[in-house]
C-alpha cells in the first residue's frame, strides 16, 4: 500500500476526532507524535504469605492515529507503596504486602502519561 493511501485511510478513520487536521493529513504533512501511553500487564497479582511475586509490565507509546511508536516509555510507581517496587519494566511485590493492596504503574513518554492500577491478593500458604 502506498504511503499516500495509508495517510488517506488514517485521515478518513480519524477525521471525526480531528476534523480541522483533515486537510493537513491528506496533504501528507503530518508527523506521528506520541499522544497516549498504554501500560499493560496483570491487574491482579496473587501472592501467598511465604513468597513474593513478580509481574511484568510494558509501556507503549501510541501516535495520534493509534499506531504503536518506537518511543521509549519509562515505568515507575505513581506513588510509593510498602512492599512494592518496579525496576526495568518489572513490578515486584514483596510478601509483606497485605491483601487488597493497590498500586499504580505509571508509564511516561515525554509529557504523556498512562497508568494501570494493580491489586494484590494474598492467600495463606
Amino acid at each position: 500500500m502506498s504511503k499516500k493511501l495509508d495517510i488517506i485511510k488514517k485521515a478518513v478513520f480519524y477525521a471525526h476526532e480531528n476534523p480541522t487536521e483533515l486537510a493537513t493529513i491528506l496533504a501528507g504533512n503530518i508527523s506521528d507524535v506520541a499522544t497516549k501511553v498504554v501500560v499493560s500487564g496483570a491487574t491482579s497479582i496473587d501472592l501467598n504469605t511465604t513468597s513474593g511475586s513478580t509481574a511484568d509490565y510494558v509501556g507503549k507509546a501510541l501516535s495520534q492515529f493509534g499506531d504503536e511508536m518506537d518511543s521509549s516509555v519509562t515505568l515507575a510507581l505513581k506513588s510509593e507503596v510498602t512492599g512494592v517496587s518496579i525496576s526495568s519494566g518489572t513490578g515486584t511485590v514483596a510478601k509483606t504486602v497485605t491483601d487488597g493492596t493497590k498500586f499504580v504503574v505509571k508509564g511516561t513518554c515525554g509529557s504523556i502519561v498512562g497508568e494501570l492500577e494493580v491489586t494484590v491478593n494474598v492467600a495463606s500458604a
